[in-house]
Formats: C-alpha cells, structure tokens, sequence
C-alpha cells in the first residue's frame, strides 16, 4: 500500500490547489493538494520537504487533519494523509511534476477534475 501527505493551504477562503504534471503518473492533469510520497521520512518531515520543492513554499506549522484510504483497481490500495497547513512565500511551481496550480474556493475547487483524495477530503472541509 502506497503512502501519500498533503497539505491543505488557505489563503483566505481559498485552498491551494495543483495540477500534475508528468506524464507518467497515473493522476495527470488533475487536480490536488501539494505533496507527495512519503517515502522513508517521518510524515511532517516528507510534508515539508514537498512543500517546498513543489511550491516553494515554507511551511510554519502543521496540523493532521485526517487520513483517506482509496482502492484502485489496478494498483490498489492507497493511503493519504492530509494536514491542515500554514505557509509562507510566494508560490513557485516545479514544472517537472506541477503544470499549474491556482487559488479556489471550494465551490470552484468541486469543479476541476480532482483526485479520488481530494475530493473525498473536501466533503469534510468547511
């Protein structure tokens, strides 16, 4: 089983969102919150560490928000830990793995073609 982190950063009344890139990966052109595979570090630690390398931005402080298991049928299942976020900086992109990223509102946000995660996450978002 796969294991994922990302961070749910606010400005405002509106999230932070990125659009993969990549051709590789399976989640091409959707889009979610910055992160990534955890890897062999301790989950704030591999949060952080994306943070900036995606965004460029540096995280302040970190708080669990909650954990989503999804099935896939083809590789399985997948677990991602989601954590509330406060960051600082302006947003710049790595274009080898982010193609896009923008500020929505929740409302805009149930509109772009999301991730199985994140869309599951914004139901438990106010």
């Amino acid at each position: 089983m796969g294991e994922a982190v990302r961070a749910i950063i606010m400005k405002g009344n509106t999230y932070l969102l990125v659009q993969r890139g990549g051709l590789q990966t399976k989640s091409y052109g959707q889009w979610q919150f910055p992160g990534g595979k955890r890897e062999k570090l301790k989950k704030a630690q591999a949060l952080k560490k994306e943070i900036l390398e995606e965004t460029g931005l540096t995280v302040k402080s970190i708080h669990p928000f909650k954990k989503v298991n999804i099935h896939f049928e083809d590789t399985g299942n997948h677990s991602t830990v989601f954590y509330k976020v406060k960051a600082e900086g302006d947003v710049q992109i790595q274009e080898s793995e982010i193609s896009n990223f923008g500020w929505y509102d929740k409302k805009e946000s149930l509109e772009l073609d999301l991730t199985p995660s994140t869309k599951h996450i914004f139901n438990d978002l106010r």
